[in-house]
C-alpha cells in the first residue's frame, strides 16, 4: 500500500482532483539510507553515553522482552504496529532470525521504545510519548542501522512519515525518495 498517489508521477492527476472536490490533508515522504560504511554520528554517539549514564539500555532484544515489548505497544501505538512487532518477534525467535531484527530501550524493567526491521525494510519505530525529545529515538534508529549493516544489508528505508519524524531520520542519513499527496473528497 500507499498513502496516496506519488506527486511527481501522477501531478497532473493530483492537479485534477481539486476541481473534482478533493483536498489535500497532508504530504507524506518516502526515505532511504544507505548502509554502507555507515557510522554512527558523534552527537548520537555522545547522547548514548548520556542516556547510558542514566540507565537506559538500548540494544537487541531477548526472549525475555517479548511480553513487555508487546505491552508496550500495545499501549502505546496502533493495532497494526502491535501485529509487525508481533511478526517479527515470531520470525526472530521462531522462524528465520536472519531478515529481521528489533532492538529495545529500557530504563530498568520499563520499556521506553523499541525499533524493527524486516529485511531493507526500517520501522515501524517509536519512543513512549512522554520520553520523546530526549533522544531515546535517534539512538534507537542509528542501533537499528548498525544492526542492518551487521547482517550485510546495503540500504535501509521505509515507505512513508511525516516532514517531523524525516528531519529525525535525516540526522541518520535517510534521504527522500518519494513525495506522497493524501487527498479527501468533501461531499
Amino acid at each position: 500500500f500507499t498513502p496516496g498517489p506519488e506527486v511527481n508521477a501522477y501531478a497532473a492527476g493530483i492537479a485534477l482532483l481539486p476541481k473534482r472536490g478533493f483536498s489535500e490533508i497532508e504530504r507524506p515522504i518516502s526515505m532511504r539510507a544507505e548502509l554502507t560504511g555507515y557510522q554512527e554520528d558523534a552527537k548520537i554517539a555522545e547522547r548514548r553515553k548520556a542516556l547510558e549514564a542514566d540507565g537506559v539500555e538500548i540494544r537487541p532484544v531477548t526472549p525475555l522482552d517479548i511480553v513487555p515489548l508487546l505491552e508496550f505497544v500495545r499501549a502505546n501505538f496502533s493495532a497494526d504496529w502491535h501485529r509487525e512487532a508481533s511478526g517479527v518477534l515470531n520470525d526472530l525467535y521462531n522462524g528465520d532470525g536472519r531478515t529481521v531484527g528489533m532492538v529495545i530501550a529500557r530504563q530498568g524493567e520499563t520499556v521506553l521504545g523499541y525499533a524493527e526491521h524486516r529485511n531493507e525494510r526500517y520501522g515501524p519505530f517509536g519512543v513512549r510519548e512522554d520520553q520523546r525529545g530526549n533522544g531515546i529515538g535517534r539512538v534507537l534508529l542509528s542501533t537499528m542501522l548498525i544492526e542492518m549493516l551487521k547482517k550485510n544489508y546495503h540500504a535501509a528505508w521505509f515507505l512513508w512519515t511525516g516532514d517531523d519524524a524525516a528531519r529525525l531520520y535525516s540526522r541518520c542519513g535517510f534521504h527522500p525518495v518519494r513525495r506522497f499527496s493524501v487527498l479527501r473528497k468533501t461531499f
